[in-house]
């Protein structure tokens, strides 16, 4: 039996691997997806004539969710059983690797070689001929007898070099241990390309980096030649990938031309990854002769520039590595890579990611099309919102810990002093549903402000199948806004595309950032999608107050609305009464939610003032005016809730300010208006132990209706007003009679 143990199910899609395939192949092949199916079969596993396919990151837990196997040690326990049973066969593969090694009944493999391959692989065991060749090299698995083959003939070809010739300008032949070039220039610099146990004896992209910056960090060059063919395998065609990282790394050679010697034709090898390499200016591939050095230095070429080697690079169609789930993953490194450069953050996570960016050629590649200016000085900038409070901050991604959290943890906390957690839970285990019940119970324990939401949160989440209502980040979203609207949400994601973004923002999403993901650099500032992304931030939490507002709403609809019902009620309210101050507190809320502005406020300023109105018919008892015994015609009213006499106020023009002048004495029953509105919120004012700027508010109302736009004066209204007035109409509202 053949078992295939690997827990990446997205990237077996996108190789053509899906249950129908398996179901094609289950007599010889059995796929093992998650820990439970390793517990199931350790009985079974290992055991001679098997043979285990294994992902070298493989994820190995209990049904408990606590280590039980790492990868690392289930690899080594497979790895030592291999070594003592040579009829028991092991193939690790992986992503990150970029080379194939085959040492007996134990490889090494690309993921991308691996499921590439794995067809034929499997034919060919129905068919009883289980040789590992046929997994590492397809259809054809002598090519690297012929490879070897032809090298000899190469070797047995080469002309004797009769005297070193002196190159008119310096030269850098790299060798291999397989290969009689020999010396050929006097004033070349040679060197060979040997397997390094530091980098496990395989030619990794850690390996060429290394090599790169070990050969071409001190000494110029003008010349630099490379086998096509070098390491275990010959048919990897190491000498392509080893060009790209000359031109994808910093050295005083990094825009020298590059001659591959080759003792075989395009027809071997136009499908190698890395083929585009030879369709860029200056990288050439020659015979494996002497007479082909010898021309290749006295030919004439003239240099790439700077500017040319983002355009050359640009024109390789380099795929991403095979270790990440998904461009998700690339577009989250990416944007992680070019924040914490810009605003200098780092963390354990954060200094791997830029290891990779240092060796990973993917990642050399993105860097070398996607440069940043070095003329930069990145300033953090504060967040810039007008709210007394310290709301607090939650940031669901399934990739926080990534590096995420130590930067949005240095912009949020440590800069501006405001309160940030993230969601650590392990979401791959759990279902969509599972994970938005997670998250929802920590906002509502945490009390949670703002969310900042990644769009997608959970492995299903990428299947091609999945359409905008049902992503994890959307059916979240939903859930957060019936808890609270004022609940302010960002997306935080690496999708630009138009129709999920109008879902979101359907869905009541507050503001959208977009990692930046290669694609969308293009030449773009990192620091300008970073302070756009500020500005956002600031935008948003400038409405955090509404949380507050739309709870207080809530609490109003569970008093007033079952007032509605004369009968039931002991304290009845007025249909039409209740009817309007809710319909107009909403209107306000939803007008603040669309954004803070003048216009916004001045306009939700208005409708709480129409409720504040509603609320002084209330407050004040006007149907039961007392005439003055001693006054006969003069009327004071008093309020429904007390015993308390409504008070003159009179406008000290030297203070600005209402005062109160003694108890009202009208000749009629009518009150006036200001002394409704004023007696009403010195009444609420009192009920809330606060001060209250009583004269600010209606000097602000009145400077709104009776607008005099001669005089050149704008009328601002304050968020502070706002909350204030929304205070005093909440408190009484709530007590009102």
């Amino acid at each position: 039996m053949i078992y295939l143990i690997d827990d990446n199910v997205i990237r077996q899609k996108e190789f053509g691997w899906d249950e129908k395939r398996f179901i094609e192949f289950q007599e010889i092949l059995h796929p093992i997806f998650h820990y439970p199916g390793i517990n199931d079969m350790d009985n079974d596993i290992p055991i001679t004539g098997n043979t285990i396919l294994f992902h070298e990151s493989f994820a190995a837990f209990d049904s408990d969710q606590s280590p039980q196997r790492n990868a690392l040690s289930l690899r080594k326990e497979l790895t030592e059983f291999a070594q003592l049973n040579k009829a028991f066969k092991l193939v690790i593969f992986s992503g990150s690797k970029n080379s194939r090694k085959l040492d007996g009944n134990i490889g090494f493999l690309p993921v991308s070689i691996l499921y590439q391959n794995l067809n034929t692989y499997l034919n060919k065991a129905i068919l009883g001929d289980e040789d590992l060749k046929y997994l590492f090299y397809g259809e054809n698995p002598e090519v690297e007898k012929l490879l070897l083959l032809k090298l000899k003939e190469a070797n047995n070809d080469l002309e004797p070099v009769s005297k070193e010739l002196k190159s008119d300008s310096p030269c850098f032949i790299a060798q291999t241990v397989t290969d009689d070039i020999g010396k050929i220039f006097l004033n070349a610099t040679y060197d060979s390309f040997y397997l390094d146990e530091q980098f496990d004896d395989d030619i990794t992209d850690e390996y060429l980096d290394a090599k790169v910056k070990e050969w071409f960090s001190e000494i110029e060059y003008q010349n630099i030649f490379i086998p096509l063919c070098f390491g275990p395998t010959l048919s990897d065609f190491n000498g392509l990938r080893f060009a790209l990282h000359i031109r994808c790394t910093e050295t005083p050679n990094q825009l020298k031309n590059i001659f591959l010697y080759s003792f075989v034709d395009y027809s071997f090898f136009y499908r190698n990854e890395y083929f585009d390499i030879l369709k860029t200016k200056n990288v050439f591939l020659i015979d494996y002769k002497i007479a082909s050095f010898e021309s290749a230095v006295i030919s004439k070429y003239n240099q790439i520039s700077n500017n040319d080697l983002r355009h050359e690079i640009s024109r390789i169609k380099l795929n991403p590595p095979k270790n990440f789930h998904d461009h998700h993953s690339i577009a989250n490194i990416w944007a992680i890579y070019q924040w914490s450069s810009a605003i200098n953050v780092e963390d354990r996570s954060i200094n791997l990611i830029k290891q990779n960016f240092q060796s990973n050629i993917y990642f050399k590649y993105l860097k070398t099309i996607f440069k940043r200016s070095e003329n930069i000085n990145y300033q953090p900038i504060n967040l810039n919102f007008k709210y007394s409070g310290r709301p607090k901050v939650l940031y669901v991604d399934d990739e926080a810990e990534k590096g995420w959290d130590e930067i949005l943890l240095t912009i949020f906390y440590d800069i501006n002093g405001i309160e940030f957690c993230y969601l650590d839970e392990e979401f791959e285990s759990k279902s969509s549903e599972e994970v938005v019940k997670i998250v929802i119970e920590r906002i509502i324990s945490d009390k949670i402000d703002f969310v900042l939401l990644d769009y997608r949160l959970h492995s299903d989440d990428f299947d091609v199948e999945t359409v905008g209502h049902k992503i994890t980040g959307l059916r979240l979203l939903e859930e957060i806004k019936k808890i609270n609207p004022g609940i302010q949400v960002i997306v935080f994601s690496a999708t630009n595309k138009v129709w999920n973004l109008q879902a979101f923002l359907m869905a009541g999403a507050d503001g959208f950032i977009v990692k930046e993901s290669p694609e969308l650099s293009n030449f773009k500032n990192t620091d300008e999608i970073i302070i756009s992304s500020i500005n956002t931030i600031s935008r948003v939490l400038e409405k955090v107050f509404l949380k507050d507002f739309y709870e207080k709403f809530t609490n109003l609809k569970h008093e007033l609305i079952p007032r509605k019902n004369i009968k039931k009620s002991d304290k009845p309210l007025p249909k039409e009464f209740v009817d309007e101050v809710l319909k107009w507190l909403e209107l306000s809320y939803s007008l603040l939610n669309g954004g803070i502005s003048q216009i916004s406020l001045t306009a939700a300023f208005l409708l709480m003032f129409s409720v504040l109105e509603n609320l002084a018919n209330r407050t004040i008892n006007i149907d039961a005016p007392i005439e003055i015994y001693d006054y006969p015609g003069k009327y004071n009213f008093k309020f429904r809730q007390s015993d308390d006499y409504l008070m003159f106020f009179r406008f000290d023009e030297a203070t600005g300010l209402y005062h109160k002048t003694g108890i009202i004495h009208e000749s009629d029953k009518n009150i006036p208006w200001f002394i409704k509105i004023l007696n009403t919120l010195d009444f609420v004012a009192r009920e809330r132990a606060s001060n209250i700027n009583l004269s600010k508010i209606i000097k602000v109302r009145n400077s709104i209706i009776h607008a005099n736009t001669t005089t050149g004066k704008a009328i601002t209204v304050e968020l502070s007003q706002i909350i204030e007035l929304n205070d005093i109409i909440y408190k009484g509202l709530i007590n009102v009679t």
